[in-house]
C-alpha cells in the first residue's frame, strides 16, 4: 500500500536538492522545474472537474514555494474532504477523494521523484516495496498497457536487477543509460551508466509514468481499469501542456 506522506517527503527532499533547475530530465522537453509545475498543475485541474477547487501557485513562485505551497494546499484538502466521494468523467466507479488521489496523483509523485533525482544527480531512494506492488500492478494490466500508447517499449534489465530499474524499464525507460547533465544540454551521445559517474542522468526516455489506476488497497492492477486510467492521463497530458511546454502527446 502506498504511503502517500512518505511519498511526499520524499519528493520534497530531493526538490531540496537540486541545485540547477534548468537541469534536463529523463522526460523529453522537460527541465528540472517542469517535473515541479507538472505536479502542482494537473492535479487542481483534475480535481475542478470534480468540484474540489485546490489553489494552482502562482507561476513567478521558485519551483521548491510552489511544491511546498501546492503539498500543504493537497493536505488541506484531503483533511477537509479526503472521505468525500470523488466522481470525476475520467474516473468512473466508487471511490473517496483520498482514494482517487493516491490512485492518479501519489503514483505519480512516487514515478517522477526517479525523474527530478536523476535530472540533479541525487539518488531517488524509492521505497521498494511499494515500487514493487506498482510493478505487479502494471504487469497485471497485460498487453494493453503499452498497446495504449501511454508508456514507452519495455527495456531489458536483468531479473536481479534492483526492483526500482526492473520497473522503470518496464514503463521504458533505460536505467542502465544516461547523460552527463553537460552532455545532455549539447546533445551529445549517452554513455553507459556502469561506467560513468553516480551523478549521471538517463537519455531521452519515455515521459508517461502515472496513467495507470493503482488502488491503493491492492497490491495489483485491475485490467478492467485501465481504459478510465488512460483516458485520465490523456486528459492531465493535455490540461499541462501549455503549462509545461510539452505536445499533449508525450
Amino acid at each position: 500500500m502506498i504511503d502517500r506522506a512518505e511519498v511526499l517527503d520524499r519528493f520534497g527532499a530531493v526538490v531540496d536538492g537540486v541545485t540547477d533547475w534548468d537541469a534536463p530530465t529523463p522526460v523529453a522537453e522537460w527541465r528540472a522545474r517542469d517535473v515541479v509545475g507538472h505536479l502542482t498543475t494537473w492535479l487542481p485541474g483534475f480535481l475542478q472537474g470534480a468540484g474540489f477547487p485546490l489553489d494552482t501557485p502562482p507561476d513567478d513562485v521558485p519551483p521548491p514555494a510552489a511544491w511546498a505551497q501546492h503539498r500543504a494546499a493537497v493536505e488541506r484538502l484531503l483533511a477537509q474532504h479526503g472521505d468525500e466521494p470523488l466522481q470525476h468523467p475520467m474516473t468512473p466507479g466508487d471511490g473517496t477523494l483520498a482514494e482517487g488521489v493516491d490512485r492518479f496523483y501519489t503514483a505519480d509523485v512516487f514515478m517522477h521523484t526517479w525523474d527530478l533525482a536523476r535530472a540533479s544527480g541525487q539518488d531517488p531512494r524509492l521505497d521498494e516495496q511499494s515500487a514493487s506492488e506498482l510493478l505487479s500492478g502494471l504487469r497485471a494490466a497485460g498487453p494493453a498497457l503499452h498497446e495504449s500508447g501511454q508508456f514507452g517499449r519495455p527495456r531489458d534489465v536483468p531479473e536481479d536487477a534492483p526492483v526500482t530499474d526492473r520497473l522503470m524499464a518496464f514503463i521504458g525507460r533505460d536505467p542502465r543509460l544516461a547523460l552527463s547533465p553537460r552532455a545532455a544540454r549539447y546533445g551529445l551521445n549517452p554513455i553507459d551508466l556502469r561506467s560513468c559517474a553516480s551523478r549521471s542522468w538517463p537519455a531521452r526516455l519515455s515521459a508517461a509514468t502515472s496513467s495507470v489506476s493503482w488502488r491503493p488497497r491492492s497490491d495489483s492492477l485491475s485490467s478492467t481499469s485501465l481504459p478510465s486510467a488512460i483516458a485520465a492521463r490523456r486528459w492531465i497530458r493535455s490540461a499541462t501542456a501549455s503549462k509545461v511546454g510539452v505536445p499533449p502527446a508525450v
